[in-house]
């Protein structure tokens, strides 16, 4: 019925270029370190000013790590930061920080999100690169893009909050999210809209299948998994 995976594979990469993991690959490509550690999926907070794009308590997800001349760094996957914060980095793939500015720190559920795609399934890169996305990011934004991550989002809303019950994540914020189905729950305070997403436990070759909102308002993210 489809393609082969390879050949999907590379279509989906080369036309929407929004896995980080493939951008962090090949940034770290381009150095040439001491040591490289990979690690588990790890999630960090700043606790120094280390660039432009990452102040001070900004949460990072840190794919590896590596030591060049004595000294550790972290490979920030950038991929996963809201665009603002990429757009001052001038990076969407990897940003290279000393570790020791770096503190462990707790996940929420929100970091079990990362990019959805508007549809029932994944057919073609074509039909994927033009399709809506929500983006939840690391740094605490859930973004809705017209078609590319690398535009800038419709819409961009800062969570308050975010929990798990089940097979469902619930984002929270005190201001509605622009152009997304949210709810609300309460006139004040911080957690005054909520944003259901459910995973449908439901994937084929190429696909896990979401919705947002509503049953019959479907997502996907892409997996390509077997």
């Amino acid at each position: 019925m489809f393609r082969s995976k390879k050949v999907l594979l590379k279509g989906l990469i080369a036309t929407v270029g929004v896995f980080g993991f493939v951008a962090s690959t090949q940034a770290a490509a381009k150095t040439t370190p001491v040591a490289r550690q990979t690690t588990p999926t790890t999630f960090y907070a700043v606790t120094k000013a280390a660039t432009k794009a990452l102040p001070k308590g900004t949460r990072v997800q840190v794919n590896y790590t590596v030591t060049k001349n004595g000294k550790k760094y972290a490979a920030v996957d950038a991929s996963r930061l809201s665009y603002k914060l990429q757009k001052q980095a001038g990076s969407r793939s990897q940003l290279d920080v000393i570790a020791s500015n770096l503190k462990k720190v707790a996940t929420p559920a929100s970091d079990k999100l990362n990019v959805l795609y508007k549809g029932a399934a994944y057919t073609t890169a074509t039909k994927a690169a033009n399709a809506h996305k929500i983006k939840v990011t690391t740094d605490g934004y859930v973004q809705y893009f017209a078609n590319s991550v690398k535009k800038a989002p419709v819409s961009s809303t800062k969570i308050t909050a975010s929990r798990s019950k089940g097979n469902i994540t619930y984002l929270y914020s005190k201001t509605n999210m622009a152009k997304l189905p949210d709810k609300r729950i309460s006139k004040h305070g911080n957690y005054q809209y909520r944003l259901a997403i459910r995973n449908n436990n439901k994937q084929n070759k190429l696909s896990q299948s979401y919705s947002v909102g509503t049953l019959k308002n479907l997502f996907y993210v892409p997996t390509l998994k077997a």
